[in-house]
This record gives structure tokens, C-alpha cells and sequence, in this order.
């Protein structure tokens, strides 16, 4: 099946998870994939975590940084103009058929990386699922500082990582892209990490001028999976 394209949406990242949310129990019959590019400026943390401590809404605010929840796991991500997400909500047959999460992670996380490779970026992303690492030396909230199934990789940096969500009917993938070099010292700042060159160890930004409207269409023009739901 390939996906239909619903577009690039700039809105503020609390617009952003209130699309994904609808479409989650929407009980999708086809794949729909959209791009999201947030402004202004947010952090997001996984639906496990609490905003507190480093996270809190009022600290936050001092750098003009929004928070919102996502409907999917995973960790803290600050969502720029260095960044875009994907978007991916889709039936759960989709997940049956690949397996399991992980084998459904690398995939979509190879369909992302294949859209990266057309456009030009030497992107990788796992051979077989890598288990969870820490890729600094002191504990984070900071996702990309972890490896996981659905990562994209950049001469082995990471430069995208992604988290499903599951419901009776459907999958909702959200898939963060690193565009342009992090602001290390504002990553560090979000989660009160003392050393930002650290982080660079770990994630990095793609080297080059990402088409957003290119990347969706390579996107949809993709077949996720050739199966009838």
C-alpha cells in the first residue's frame, strides 16, 4: 500500500500531536502520511514521562520553548526549524504482517531513510534491531541520546529516530528528522545536560537543503507494504 500524502503542516507542535490524536482511533483504511514542521519552536516528551524537574513548563518558558505530550513513547525532543517530523497513521494490519514493533520500526524507518538516500543524504539506518544503548556517558532524557529500532543513521550518528503507537485498529509512527546542525547547547539546556559537546557524539544534522514538499512525495510514492487490510 502507499501511502496518500496529507501535506506539510507548520502549526505549533500542541496543533501538531491534536492532528495525530484524531487520526489514531480514526480507524484508518489506507496509509496517510504528512510531514510536520513546528513553529513556533517546543519540546516533546513520550507519553510516559511527566513534565517536571528540567522539563517544567514554567523553565521552559524562559527560552520560549512550548511542551507537549506525545501519544507515542520515547524520550525529550526540541522541535526547531532544524527539525521536521513524520507522520504516519496507518491500519494495524500493517504491524501484524511485519511482526512485531521492532521489524515494523526498521522498516518504516527504512522507508524514511530510502525518501533521504533518493533526495541525496548518504542515510543508513539499523541492520537488525540494536536493543537500547546509551550513546553518552551520563544518564539523559534526551531520546536521541539512545539507540533504538526505528533510528536513522548519518556516518554513524544519529539524525532521526522514530516511536509507534498501537491501538486495536491502527499504528500511528512519529519520525523526528534532524535537518540542519543541533543547537548542542539548547539540547543540553532542555534536560540540564552539563556537556553539550557530548552530545554530538550521538546525533548529528544532515548535511545539505532538505525539499520538504520532495521528501512527502517520494514518501507516498513508496509502497509500505504490499498486503490487503
Amino acid at each position: 500500500m502507499k501511502p496518500l500524502p496529507l501535506g506539510v503542516l507548520e502549526a505549533p507542535g500542541e496543533v501538531q500531536m491534536r492532528v495525530d490524536k484524531a487520526f489514531l482511533y480514526s480507524n484508518p483504511k489506507e496509509p496517510l502520511v504528512r510531514i510536520g514542521v513546528w513553529d513556533p519552536p517546543a519540546v516533546s516528551i513520550g507519553r510516559r514521562q511527566t513534565p517536571e524537574g528540567p522539563l517544567s513548563p514554567d523553565r521552559l518558558s524562559k527560552k520560549r520553548l512550548g511542551l507537549v505530550q506525545r501519544p507515542t513513547g520515547g524520550l525529550t525532543i526540541l522541535h526547531d526549524r532544524g527539525t521536521l517530523t513524520v507522520h504516519l497513521i496507518a491500519p494495524k494490519a500493517i504491524l501484524d504482517a511485519y511482526g512485531g514493533i521492532d521489524q515494523a520500526g526498521l522498516a518504516l524507518a527504512e522507508w524514511i531513510a530510502r525518501a533521504l538516500r533518493q533526495l541525496g543524504f548518504n542515510v543508513s539506518t539499523w541492520p537488525e534491531p540494536p536493543g537500547r544503548k546509551r550513546l553518552v556517558p551520563r544518564e539523559t532524557s534526551i531520546c536521541l541520546a539512545y539507540t533504538g529500532s526505528a533510528d536513522i543513521l548519518l556516518n554513524g550518528r544519529k539524525v532521526g529516530a522514530g516511536a509507534l503507537r498501537v491501538t486495536s485498529t491502527s499504528i500511528l509512527f512519529q519520525a523526528v528528522i534532524l535537518i540542519q546542525r543541533p543547537d548542542y547547547e539548547l539540547w543540553a539546556w532542555v534536560d540540564n545536560y552539563p556537556e553539550p559537546r557530548e552530545l554530538e557524539e550521538a546525533f548529528t544534522g544532515l548535511d545539505g537543503i532538505l525539499d520538504y514538499h520532495k521528501l512527502l512525495q517520494l514518501l507516498a510514492e513508496t509502497t509500505i507494504l504490499d498486503i490487503n487490510t
